[in-house]
């Protein structure tokens, strides 16, 4: 089955562009809670996303040891915000029973030869309003049913990627992106905390075999086999960091003005992406 779907932000060349529908394979019974998710799949589909899943609210013992590991070895750099609460983090608030964890894909951007670039997530408006205001049917159709519902993107305090990946939509590659199964690199993630019980997924599977295309490519080679060092990546140099770059910095950053899609780029799975479109932004906002 094909839907197409509403890209996220403000159009861009099309105003839809048509995403194959995935079912997801979940160990449901009939019941209220199977009604309940169905219904959410179609809502989910309706407004834009290309994949959801449901996972209980914990994060494994081997996500919170790699966490906390990554903030003792500084390699968050200046994103102090992210030591700041690291328990709150790793647990959730009492009344949550069910993670609703959502993929909502975006395409790749195709610029002209020597332009300055931005990575293509920032295309468009905001797509933190443009997912929140996405997820509002669902987060009704949860209360409607008598449940709690908050929305969360990646602006909050959860390790998105480590519930997408236990929520069986994708994997977490070694460019420590999530590779969703829809769309591979090219997606948002997202989702909703409940306190209704619903019908949980298994943990994705998938690998990235021999393939290390990402960290070889990685223009301040800030990826290796234990993962991301934010201080040598190009969108912690162009978004995070508060001070001056230096001349080093200068010269990694190169062409990029915002961020840095190098690493999903080149990434074999991106064949599973969106069409790529031509940009229509002018500037960065900085």
């Amino acid at each position: 089955m094909t839907d197409a779907i509403p890209l996220p932000g403000r159009a861009r060349v099309l105003d839809v562009i048509p995403v194959k529908r995935r079912r997801r394979r979940w160990s449901g019974s009939s019941g209220k809670a199977a009604d309940i998710r169905e219904r959410l799949e179609e809502l989910a589909f309706r407004n834009g996303f290309s994949d959801l899943g449901v996972v209980a609210p914990e994060i494994p013992r081997e996500d919170r040891e790699r966490f906390r590991r990554w903030l003792a070895q500084g390699r968050h750099g200046e994103m102090e915000y992210m030591a700041r609460r690291v328990e709150h983090r790793l647990e959730f608030e009492d009344w949550v029973k069910s993670l609703i964890v959502l993929t909502r894909p975006y395409p790749p951007l195709r610029f002209p030869k020597g332009k300055k670039r931005y990575a293509a997530y920032a295309e468009g408006e905001d797509y933190h309003k443009t997912i929140r205001r996405a997820l509002l049917p669902l987060a009704e159709e949860i209360r409607a049913a008598g449940g709690r519902a908050r929305r969360f993107v990646d602006t909050s305090s959860v390790l998105e990627r480590s519930l997408a990946a236990r929520a069986g939509l994708g994997f977490i590659g070694r460019s420590t992106m999530l590779l969703s199964r829809t769309h591979g690199p090219y997606v948002f993630l997202c989702g909703i905390k409940t306190d209704l019980v619903l019908p949980p997924d298994s943990p994705g599977t998938g690998t990235c075999g021999e393939c290390r295309r990402c960290i070889e490519t990685c223009p301040g080679n800030a990826l290796d086999e234990e993962g991301l060092d934010s201080r040598k990546c190009v969108s912690y140099l162009t978004i995070e960091l508060k001070r001056p770059r230096t001349l080093e910095e200068e010269r990694l950053v190169g062409e990029w003005e915002f961020g840095c899609d190098v690493c999903i780029e080149v990434c074999p799975y991106a064949k599973f992406a969106l069409p790529p479109v031509v940009p229509r932004r002018r500037g960065v906002e900085r």
